[in-house]
């Protein structure tokens, strides 16, 4: 079995089906898009014909089980502490990672200082075998990713981050 430090950022713990029956939800319907768990409350406040709280993360997806994607950001942030607080952002082509290694209290919800950590192609290698983090290929994808990451980060109430380079090491 493949072991990584950050175990939990695989395909398989992070990109789960989500299921919705009942009022504004057409049955058998399948919609392709990355959403995310901060999705869910906005959702089912709707879905009971409540405004969701202006301060509330997420946003919800009648839009898209009514069929209507317009203006939906095909990408989802994920969060996680395991031995070190952690950040990604997962588009439908690749995952970003990154990490504070000195981060050790589990008490501080952010970091002002993360490095690279993971870069995956999705689409390449769906079962990240493969870590392009620090390939001067990918620096492009990595920095644009990094700063989509910033931003959703910042989004969320974070000071803005300062992301350290990693080094490809063949």
């Amino acid at each position: 079995m493949r072991q990584r430090n950050c175990r939990f950022w695989d395909e398989g713990s992070i990109r789960i089906p989500l299921v919705f029956s009942g009022p504004g939800f057409e049955p058998g319907r399948v919609v392709d898009r990355l959403v995310s768990l901060v999705d869910v409350p906005p959702t089912i406040l709707a879905a009971a014909g409540i405004e969701a709280p202006s301060a509330m993360q997420g946003k919800s997806l009648m839009d898209l089980a009514g069929g209507r994607q317009a203006g939906w950001r095909n990408e989802v942030l994920v969060q996680m502490r395991t031995e070190a607080l952690q950040r990604a952002i997962r588009t439908d082509h690749y995952k970003y990672c990154i990490f504070d290694p000195g981060s050790r209290d589990q008490s501080v919800p952010h970091s002002q200082n993360y490095v690279e950590r993971y870069l995956y192609d999705l689409r390449a290698d769906p079962h990240e075998h493969v870590n392009l983090i620090g390939r001067p290929q990918y620096r492009k994808i990595a920095d644009e990713l990094g700063q989509r990451l910033i931003a959703r980060m910042t989004e969320i109430g974070e000071p803005v981050p300062k992301i350290a380079t990693t080094r490809f090491y063949a």
